[in-house]
C-alpha cells in the first residue's frame, strides 16, 4: 500500500483549484530562495547586527546572490497579493501591468493589505487626535480672521 500512496503523490492533488496550486508553487519557490540566501543573510546579520536591505545586497553581494535576493523580493510581493485571495476567497487584487517598476507590486500588496486590515487601536486614536488638532487650528484661524475684521 506504500507504493500506491507514493504514486498518488506524484500527480496533481485532486480537488485543489489551479490558482491554489500556483500559489503553492510560488510558496515553494519563495522558501527555496530564502533557504539559499540564509547563509549570506546570517553572515550579514553577524557583521552588521541587522537584516540586509536591498541597498546592502546591491552594494555587498556578488551577482548571483543579488539575483537570488531580487527573486526573493519578487516571490514575497507576489505572495502578499495571492495569499489573501486563497485564504479569504475574495477577489484577486489587480495585478501590476507588464513593465511596471520593480517594487511596485510590493507597494500594491502593502496597500491591499492595509485596506483589508482594521486600524490598530493606537492608530485610530492618533487619527482622532490629529483631526481634533486640525479642527482646533482651523477654529483658531477662523477666530483670528473674525477678530481682525
Amino acid at each position: 500500500s506504500g507504493v500506491g500512496a507514493s504514486e498518488g503523490a506524484a500527480g496533481p492533488p485532486v480537488g485543489i483549484p489551479e490558482h491554489v496550486r500556483g500559489v503553492q508553487r510560488l510558496l515553494r519557490d519563495f522558501q527555496a530562495t530564502k533557504r539559499a540566501l540564509k547563509p549570506w543573510v546570517d553572515a550579514f546579520v553577524a557583521e552588521h547586527g541587522r537584516p540586509p536591505h536591498l541597498q546592502d545586497v546591491e552594494r555587498l553581494a556578488d551577482a548571483p546572490t543579488l539575483a537570488q535576493y531580487r527573486a526573493y523580493l519578487s516571490h514575497r510581493a507576489n505572495l502578499f497579493l495571492e495569499i489573501p485571495h486563497v485564504r479569504g476567497g475574495g477577489e484577486l487584487p489587480a495585478r501590476a501591468p507588464p513593465g511596471a517598476q520593480p517594487g511596485q507590486r510590493l507597494l500594491q500588496a502593502m496597500a491591499y493589505k492595509r485596506a483589508r486590515s482594521p486600524p490598530a487601536q493606537d492608530d485610530a486614536a492618533d487619527a482622532v487626535g490629529a483631526g481634533a488638532d486640525a479642527d482646533a487650528r482651523a477654529g483658531a484661524g477662523a477666530g483670528a480672521g473674525a477678530c481682525g475684521a
